[in-house]
């Protein structure tokens, strides 16, 4: 994603752990200069989330059969990123992921599919990183979803179980009624249990633009697709690129 952003002070929350990474990082939470690259005028950042040993699931609206569960409207797939619950085998899920939240781009360092630090300043800035403090399984990455009803022509109306149909959504918090690890157990208490949809359409994160997605398969196959010119992941210009 790309985001437009003024801000030049790192925002902090600090622990006594210390994270692995290089020496720029401080301790968990503190955020260290990590601004991106600038490529015409904005600041680039790139994700990668681990889709290894899940499954992903179509959510079409429609429920034949007794004893399945749904939202409506719907339309959308959606997979749980590998959250490492496997011995040995930490998730690879890392980078920035900068969310815009009432109108300030609050940037999120990702390590092993979970929010680790938050590296923007600002009043939301602030307020994400005390929750992360008080609530660190709100910082895991508990859905991948891929929207369709913008391509209908739907527009947002400020519930996220119709937004998050919209198009590209992460979700942050419970994942265990997706088929994640994360459930009520990891939170502090019930009244703390969360799983909130960040939805990535423009009139809802105007500064934050989704610009190319890889899909790397575990045979060596990757499908990239230019998000700015093909919303809709139609068209697989991998070949294209050097």
């Amino acid at each position: 994603p790309t985001a437009e952003e003024p801000a030049e002070h790192e925002g902090r929350r600090e622990n006594d752990e210390t994270e692995p990474g290089p020496a720029r990082d401080g301790p968990v939470g503190q955020s260290g200069p990590d601004r991106g690259e600038r490529v015409d005028g904005e600041q680039e950042y790139e994700l990668e989330l681990d889709l290894r040993f899940r499954t992903a699931h179509a959510s079409g609206g429609m429920f034949p059969k007794g004893g399945v569960a749904g939202n409506l409207p719907s339309g959308e797939s959606y997979i749980v990123p590998y959250e490492g619950e496997r011995p040995g085998e930490p998730s690879r899920s890392q980078g920035i992921l900068p969310v815009e939240l009432d109108g300030e781009v609050v940037r999120f360092r990702i390590r092993e599919n979970r929010a680790v630090a938050v590296t923007s300043d600002g009043p939301e800035s602030r307020r994400q990183a005390e929750l992360l403090d008080r609530e660190p399984a709100y910082g895991n990455l508990a859905e991948l979803g891929l929207g369709v009803l913008a391509d209908f022509g739907v527009q947002p109306i400020g519930e996220i179980l119709l937004d998050e149909k919209l198009g590209l959504h992460i979700a942050f918090g419970r994942s265990d009624h997706f088929g994640g690890q994360v459930g009520a157990a990891q939170f502090s208490c019930p009244e703390a249990v969360v799983h909130i949809d960040r939805v990535y359409v423009p009139s809802l994160q105007p500064d934050v633009v989704p610009k190319l997605v890889t899909l790397r398969y575990e045979d060596g196959r990757d499908e990239l697709y230019n998000l700015a010119e093909d919303e809709g992941e139609q068209t697989d210009v991998a070949a294209q690129q050097p």
